[in-house]
């Protein structure tokens, strides 16, 4: 019995490798390098978008011809400063004048002579008002008089009557009669001060009522002068019994007492004045992009002058530099936010750093293009003054950026491009939301179009689609931002302009693609459908190199192309890149075709006479060799990238076991010094598969390699081979580094097998007598077994590896 083996050293460092894993962060760390790259992208863009504005030189003067034509560089809202203040003036004069009614103080007069005259009666009511006759005496009953009339001076002769009638209650009845007079009155001390008021009346708020109203009837106003006059004169009947004399004391007294029961509340009225100047909207002069503020010329009038002033002091109030900084910091942490979502969330979004590169190269490459495309659109306003300067932006052909992405970058990176680019150019021609979403929309249905391009035919019908979702998009779009134009020539005239800049944006995108991808190809080593379609063209000289140099390679690879597409398109792979990889992936066999078993025509094999190591060095070198004419060729990365993944790090377990059995013959003869055979050194470089399109190759080639070596037409045993190579190379850890799934290999062997069908069918034999033998044929494309077959079905369907892997030359 065989003595059983541990693991040994390298089983062991397997185990405590699987042993110390980590959990992999969730979050994916930016390398230093992408750090500055995004960092310099950002600054650069916070640099292209900054908006400017080029003032002249020296000052203008109101009156002079202008020097210079001035355009608008970028939209401005000017604070009209003279319009503005004009309509706070407005306000503030349609302000009403607040004024309080006291209807209550002719109340408090009346109470306040009876009250006084009361007063005295007491004081005096024991020694008699005939004590009051020395002038001290008639001075200190005067002090308490106007004391209890609330400070009222009073004059000496109508005091002295006072005394004289002993304060009788009549005379202060007849005060008080006097004074009702004007119970019903509006009183003011100046009517002059309602002059400003004449045409919008007053606001008169009663104090007793609680209430405000409106007051313009002004001619029933009394100023205080017209009051003291009224009721000094009384009516007739209130003088009965009194002499003139007595009548002028008794109404210059009643005069005396009067007040204006009208009086203006500054307070509020200023309060309302506020209020008003508060709701007046600041004058805003909107002036566009493009816009002509000045020509070359005109006389230039105030209203150039107050643009200009704002415009400049809207300047002079801007920091450059803080906008660049913060419109770098907006950028990056955007930039940053988007890198790290779309690695965590799309599968397939893997960027390199030469994908990142290229990311903010056509950033920065757009912005600038269309800066300087907006600079000579501003230039054509100016010349052709009937053409809506705001529908110069429809023109930008953003779609054929996305459409170039796409193609090189793949679908996450172009809608990632295409967003950015869209909200950029937004800012950058200060337009709307509805402009972004234009520009989005289009990128968009570009990225579509390209979807499986095959041909040039396939870029011009993606532009075609564009164009017709533009022509859409921009009708939506000036309608509703046009709609508060009052002029309807101008909306027609906006709208098919528009309409045709939108349809050329989609037909130049188209051109841009063509016409730039080759160069971007170039720059940064892509390679596109298109360039895999020109390398797919069997007249392809190296292809016509490698059938006419090693013919055998070339029918192999011819195959190996066959079986990798349809794998491909059976899971979703890139099936042109796939098809193109099989055919270039033994290039390198042109070099010394006659060491490969393919090659070897007449049964003659040149490995047998030399030793397995130099025969496994020629075999390698293949390889190499075919990665060398691929970079000397450009047939691009991913081709390249197959060329040399497409043997991964697998054993040639042929030269390997001949190896084994040189070195036991060669310890037998007592040879000295040998170096022990290891696996390791007859495995190729590698490395492994990175790509599926790359794992897919090198099945095929392996699946294709055996059955050709099996020279058989059994067909479950061609179905049992495929699954055999296939689970041979999974078991190896071939496949460990690409993207391809239990489900995916289950799969491509069904492929695999369906095409091998069509390849190894059974052929129908011809009698010599020309009598057609029919056989039959089931659902399944395999023919119905002979008993030469049924026979084989019975022996063991494990095949001689040995032998199966001299002839694949593996």
């Amino acid at each position: 019995m065989q003595e059983h083996k541990g693991p040994g050293l390298s089983g062991l460092a397997e185990i405590d490798k699987l042993l110390n894993l980590k959990k992999k962060s969730v979050y994916p760390r930016l390398s230093l390098r992408v750090f500055l790259l995004w960092v310099l992208v950002s600054v650069l863009v916070g640099v292209l978008l900054i908006p400017n504005f080029t003032l002249p030189d020296r000052s203008l003067q109101e009156g002079e011809k202008s020097p210079i034509t001035l355009k608008a560089q970028r939209s401005y809202d000017i604070l009209d400063e003279n319009a503005t203040a004009k309509l706070k003036e407005e306000a503030q004069s349609s302000v009403r004048s607040v004024y309080d009614y006291d209807v209550s103080q002719f109340e408090q007069a009346i109470q306040k002579v009876f009250k006084a005259f009361e007063r005295l009666k007491k004081e005096y009511s024991g020694v008699g008002l005939q004590s009051i006759r020395t002038d001290e005496d008639f001075t200190k009953a005067k002090k308490i008089f106007e004391e209890a009339l609330g400070g009222i001076h009073v004059e000496d002769s109508v005091f002295s009557y006072f005394i004289k009638e002993r304060f009788n209650w009549k005379v202060s009845w007849t005060v008080s009669r006097l004074l009702r007079e004007l119970r019903e009155k509006w009183v003011i001390s100046e009517k002059s001060s309602l002059e400003s008021d004449l045409n919008r009346g007053i606001l008169i708020r009663d104090m007793k009522a609680k209430k405000e109203f409106i007051f313009d009837d002004f001619g029933s106003i009394l100023d205080s002068s017209d009051a003291k006059q009224l009721v000094a004169s009384g009516k007739p009947g209130i003088w009965y019994g009194y002499s003139k004399h007595r009548q002028r004391l008794l109404g210059q007294f009643a005069a005396s007492l009067i007040f204006p029961n009208l009086s203006l509340n500054q307070e509020q009225t200023l309060i309302q004045k506020e209020r008003a100047v508060s709701q007046v909207k600041p004058v805003i002069i909107q002036i566009k992009k493009n816009d002509v503020i000045l020509r070359k010329g005109e006389t230039i009038e105030k209203r150039h002058l107050a643009l200009l002033s704002g415009i400049r002091q809207e300047l002079i109030e801007q920091r450059p530099e803080f906008y660049v900084f913060f419109m770098m910091i907006f950028f990056f942490f955007f930039f940053y936010v988007f890198h790290q979502f779309s690695i965590l969330h799309w599968i397939k979004f893997k960027p390199s750093e030469k994908d990142i590169l290229l990311f903010g190269f056509l950033i920065l490459v757009t912005l600038l293009v269309g800066r300087f495309y907006w600079f000579l659109s501003g230039a054509l306003a100016e010349r052709v003054s009937w053409l809506p300067s705001s529908t110069y932006a429809y023109l930008v052909p953003l779609a054929g950026v996305a459409m170039m992405a796409r193609l090189l970058m793949g679908v996450e990176s172009a809608i990632l491009l295409s967003f950015t680019l869209s909200m950029a150019l937004s800012l950058l021609y200060e337009k709307s939301l509805f402009y972004m979403i234009f520009l989005f929309s289009s990128c968009l249905v570009g990225i579509n179009g390209v979807f499986n391009c095959r041909s040039h035919r396939n870029l011009y019908r993606a532009g075609l689609q564009v164009s017709l979702v533009n022509i859409a998009m921009v009708l939506s779009v000036i309608v509703l931002s046009s709609m508060t134009l009052h002029s309807y020539e101008t909306i027609v005239l906006e709208i098919l302009c528009g309409l045709a800049f939108a349809f050329l944006a989609g037909v130049l995108s188209a051109f841009v693609v063509l016409a730039f991808i080759p160069v971007v190809e170039f720059l940064f080593g892509y390679t596109t459908d298109i360039k895999l379609i020109e390398l797919s063209n069997l007249n392809h000289p190296i292809l016509r190199d490698l059938m006419i140099r090693s013919p055998g390679s070339y029918h192999h690879s011819m195959m190996v192309g066959t079986l990798a597409e349809t794998a491909a398109e059976a899971i979703g792979a890139d099936a042109l890149l796939a098809r193109v990889g099989g055919y270039y992936h033994d290039i390198g066999k042109m070099k010394n075709p006659h060491y490969y078993i393919e090659n070897q025509f007449g049964g003659y094999n040149i490995h047998d006479r030399h030793s397995a190591h130099m025969s496994k060095t020629m075999i390698m070198s293949h390889v190499k060799e075919g990665v060398r004419i691929g970079l000397d060729r450009k047939l691009g990365k991913p081709v390249v990238e197959i060329i040399q993944q497409h043997h991964g790090t697998t054993a040639m377990m042929y030269f390997y076991s001949k190896a084994k059995k040189e070195f036991e013959q060669k310890k037998t003869e007592g040879v000295q010094g040998l170096k022990a055979v290891e696996e390791s050194d007859f495995r190729y470089e590698g490395p492994k598969p990175q790509t599926v399109e790359a794992a897919i190759v090198m099945l095929a080639d392996s699946v294709e390699a055996a059955t050709r070596a099996m020279n058989t037409t059994h067909l479950p045993r061609l179905k049992v081979v495929c699954e055999k190579i296939v689970n041979r190379l999974f078991i190896d850890g071939q496949l460990d580094e690409s993207d391809l799934t239990l489900k995916d290999l289950h799969t491509i062997v069904d492929r695999f097998y369906h095409v091998l069908v069509g390849v190894y069918h059974r052929r129908i034999s011809y009698p010599a007598g020309g009598i057609q033998r029919e056989i039959p044929y089931d659902a399944n494309y395999n023919p119905r077994s002979s008993k030469e077959e049924e026979d084989l079905k019975k022996e063991n369907s494990e095949m001689d590896e040995e032998a199966l892997f001299k002839k694949m030359g593996a």
